[in-house]
């Protein structure tokens, strides 16, 4: 839903109707037969590529490890390693973080990696807030270097109503409810009490952490 929200130019266009705006005329970019580049490609990025692919895009991925039958199974244009981050982030039109936050991955994404992006790319953020560095991002989206970034997730939160992010053009902020809807809430329940169940009967427990 981010990108599809930046490439519509979402913002703007709400602004514009508020303001009574001119109504039809075309405005954004489709996604099909862009590049999305997956960063971290475990089961979430899996997940994503599969989506994505709906909406015709080519599909990039970056994975500690790359398994040539994984690549071919999430129907993957291309599939680079750690030590290929530079050509992936060429590759990528809409960059999407798919990563757990630890030394390896804090700030993974700064100045240098931003302007290795294709001019005009996007950023789309649901993972963790300290992958980026936000004041690189702030700079970029600024002076026209990236075309927008949607984030659900901040370096410190609750987000500081000051932040430079919300008053920067081309950034669509959600409040870390990337998962949060009725559905998801009342399943996360419903498995909960699934595996009290299961562990007062001793049966096995679904999705263990090895």
């Amino acid at each position: 839903m981010g990108a599809i929200a930046l490439s519509r130019r979402l913002p703007e266009l709400e602004r514009n109707i508020r303001a009574n705006g001119p109504w039809g005329g075309p405005i954004g970019r489709g996604l099909k037969g862009r590049t999305a580049g997956i960063l971290g490609l475990g089961g979430i990025g899996q997940e994503l590529a599969a989506r994505l692919k709906s909406f015709g895009m080519r599909i990039v991925g970056l994975k500690r490890r790359p398994d040539p039958l994984l690549a071919e199974r999430l129907g993957l244009d291309w599939l680079g390693g750690e030590q290929d981050l530079q050509a992936f982030l060429e590759r990528s039109e809409y960059l999407f973080l798919c990563l757990p936050l630890n030394p390896l991955t804090r700030e993974i994404v700064g100045e240098r990696e931003i302007a290795s992006l294709p001019q005009g790319a996007c950023i789309v953020n649901a993972a963790r807030g300290g992958l980026i560095n936000e004041d690189a991002l702030v700079k970029a989206l600024l002076t026209g270097r990236l075309s927008g970034a949607a984030l659900d997730v901040f370096a410190l939160e609750p987000l500081d109503p000051n932040s430079r992010l919300l008053e920067t053009p081309g950034v669509i902020a959600t409040p870390h409810i990337a998962g949060v809807t009725d559905i998801s809430y009342a399943d996360i329940a419903r498995h909960v009490a699934e595996n009290i169940t299961c562990l007062l009967s001793e049966s096995p427990l679904a999705n263990p952490v090895a």
